[in-house]
């Protein structure tokens, strides 16, 4: 009796290995499963915290080169500003020399008229 004890129990446990197996390396497959799924999702955590700095450091050099181009906005408007002060005053000085030449002129043409008068100076004062 012993002898068929022991062969149905054999006969039992023969029975139960593959479904225990197969339990066995479902559960192990799933745990598999679960540590890849959390090791990606720690993965997946650093990449976005390293795309958030990115980000930010991007953000600020947009930022730094929008202050520079308003800094150069303004520079290129004050130099506007200075060529049409510059224009102006180039207009204005050749308005000068016009009146001095023209002035020259006159003096030149009243001196040579008084000295074919045969005039002085004194007698025109």
């Amino acid at each position: 009796m012993r002898h068929a004890a022991s062969t149905a129990w054999a006969f039992r446990a023969s029975c139960w290995a593959p479904t225990f197996l197969k339990k066995e390396t479902a559960l192990q497959a799933k745990d598999q499963l679960f540590q890849m799924k959390v090791e990606f999702d720690k993965e997946s955590k650093e990449r976005r915290s390293e795309l958030n700095i990115l980000e930010k450091r991007l953000l600020q050099k947009e930022e730094h080169l929008e202050k520079k181009i308003g800094i150069l906005d303004g520079k290129d408007a004050d130099i506007s500003n200075r060529q049409k002060s510059l224009d102006t005053l180039e207009k204005e000085i050749k308005d000068i020399a016009q009146v001095t030449k023209i002035s020259r002129q006159y003096i030149s043409d009243r001196e040579n008229a008084i000295k074919e008068l045969g005039l002085k100076k004194e007698d025109l004062s």
